[in-house]
């Protein structure tokens, strides 16, 4: 990217996350937005690498304007934006490892953001999706989240 359309790409991702409730906002959904807008390539190492910085840039700064922040949440936000993201061979980035074959990964489609729990396979060296999964858009992930302790209550009964 030259320098004139990184500033624009800067501003456009401003402007998202300014306007954006950043408790659902990924970085992945702001790539793929700005990708999208700009017709660039979501998939581009330099793009992902240069998205990353902007809002890491912009969470820190509205960090530092944050008043009443407690000790500990500074140190969880720092200890998540020091690990270096991962990404499948797909562009999607890997949120969690269940097991070695089965991931967690947020993933943009149609202008939504998708959770994906899904199972891999490698194939000259690059993870890739197999169909064996389930994919939730963010608001199908919320519901699921809120029915986690009822799940977990149904284990338990299971269970003795």
């Amino acid at each position: 990217m030259d320098e004139e359309l990184r500033g624009q790409v800067s501003e456009a991702i401003l402007d998202i996350l300014r306007s954006a409730d950043l408790t659902v906002m990924t970085t992945a959904t702001v790539r793929a937005t700005v990708s999208k807008h700009f017709n660039i390539d979501p998939s581009l190492p330099d793009l992902k690498i240069f998205v990353k910085s902007v809002v890491d840039s912009f969470l820190k700064s509205k960090q530092g304007e944050e008043e009443g922040s407690n000790q500990a949440e500074e140190e969880e936000e720092q200890e998540n934006t020091s690990h270096k993201d991962e990404y499948t061979a797909n562009g999607d980035l890997i949120i969690y490892r269940l097991t070695k074959k089965r991931l967690i990964t947020l993933q943009p489609y149609n202008g939504t953001t998708l959770v994906s729990i899904r199972e891999y396979f490698t194939r000259n060296g690059q993870e890739l999706p197999t169909s064996k999964g389930i994919s939730l858009p963010i608001d199908q992930w919320k519901d699921l989240k809120n029915a986690i302790p009822a799940i977990e209550r149904g284990i338990e009964k299971l269970e003795y």
